[in-house]
């Protein structure tokens, strides 16, 4: 082994056994501690192997479809949500919650990943080096999620293994695999565009745990060999296809345009004609004031019979009372004969609704609202009225 390899086996096991420490036995970093000591190995780094240039002619059409196949990925898994329901993310996704959550997680990424180009671009024949990276760098990677792992039982250890570790030991394998092709440019903008999403959108798709690390593991493999199978093509064909470039490009581009805009579509469509799990009703009046304004929209979570039975006072529900949907808060719950009934009340009016609801009325309940975007529905309602 080389002497300049002998340091960096040094610096990549340095990594590995701080990280280890920190995941398992004792917290030595807070969030921009770790992005403080990445600088410092950044540093570290530059003046021991320093940095090799960027001769790739393949980081465009990389990066192009690195946007396409996560674009993709995550319209499809929306889709699939809206038949198999959402849970509400347990990140704070208000402007100032994202903005705390995911700067230390970009910084982090960013910092990260040209590291990893700094080490594989100066050792990819190494094998034994680029192991140990993909090690290094996965603690690194999940060391924001060390914090939420419990590790009292053997199962609790095994699900924190599916959901964490091996998603980012595939995420580490491909993310090696484009720095020795490409640059950090690539690897930056795969872990960007598939990690800020889970900070910043409110709702997730529910698939449970063992589907979502079947798809963390699985995806990052996939584009792997999609992008080996890129780059497996000869010289020959690649300059046949730099030649039309532009032509290609502009009708992918054009035609991933058309496809987002044909399922961005359809599920609007689904959402408001109440196809799917989740319904989206427009509000018409003031009488949910301050909770829900005239033109803000409702997400209507659909509900079956035995949770109609069991709703709780103070709960928003969503239900048909002669040809119009309403969206009331429960004020009452009333057994009778058997059966059960429910009385609401609009949190700006003064008194309960004078009527009782049905069961088979009952359409959902909801807890989340986007605001004003169905004011141009009023508006449209009004003018043909």
């Amino acid at each position: 082994m080389k002497k300049s390899e002998i340091k960096a086996l040094i610096f990549i096991v340095f990594i590995i056994i701080l990280f280890l420490i920190n995941s398992f036995f004792t917290k030595i970093f807070t969030d921009y501690g770790i992005v403080a000591f990445l600088i410092f190995m950044v540093g570290i780094a530059w003046l021991l192997f320093g940095l090799s240039k960027d001769k790739s002619r393949y980081n465009k059409d990389v990066c192009l479809s690195i946007v396409i196949y996560v674009v993709l990925y995550y319209l499809l898994i929306y889709l699939i949500g809206f038949f198999t329901g959402f849970n509400f993310n347990v990140y704070d996704t208000s402007i100032v919650g994202i903005v705390k959550n995911i700067a230390p997680i970009i910084l982090t990424i960013a910092l990260s990943e040209f590291l990893r180009y700094m080490l594989i671009s100066k050792f990819k024949d190494n094998t034994f080096l680029l192991i140990l990276s993909v090690i290094a760098f996965a603690l690194v990677d999940v060391t924001f999620t060390f914090r939420t792992i419990n590790y009292k039982d053997f199962g609790s250890i095994l699900e924190s293994f599916g959901l964490f570790i091996l998603p980012s030991i595939s995420v580490g394998v491909l993310c090696t695999y484009l720095c020795i092709k490409t640059s950090y440019k690539a690897t930056i903008l795969y872990r960007l565009l598939t990690t800020l999403p889970l900070y910043i959108i409110s709702i997730i798709p529910d698939f449970g745990n063992y589907i979502w690390s079947v798809l963390n593991v699985s995806i990052p493999i996939i584009f792997l060999i999609i992008e080996y199978n890129f780059f497996k093509k000869n010289e020959h064909i690649f300059k046949r296809i730099i030649l039309k470039a532009n032509a290609y490009k502009k009708n992918k581009i054009t035609l991933i345009i058309n496809i987002i805009v044909i399922v961005f579509l359809f599920i609007l469509v689904g959402l408001t004609c109440g196809l799917f799990k989740y319904q989206l009703v427009v509000i018409a009046t003031g009488s949910m004031q301050p909770y829900v304004y005239r033109g803000d929209t409702v997400l209507v979570k659909k509900i079956d019979d035995n949770q109609k039975k069991n709703l709780n006072i103070g709960e928003i529900l969503v239900y048909y009372r002669d040809d119009r949907i309403i969206c009331h808060r429960i004020y009452n719950k009333v057994e009778s004969g058997g059966y059960i009934f429910y009385q609401t009340k609009g949190d700006n009016n003064n008194d309960p609704d004078n009527y009782l609801i049905e069961l088979h009325e009952i359409i959902g309940t909801t807890n989340h609202k986007v605001k004003y975007i169905g004011l141009p529905t009023i508006w449209l309602a009004e003018i043909f009225e």
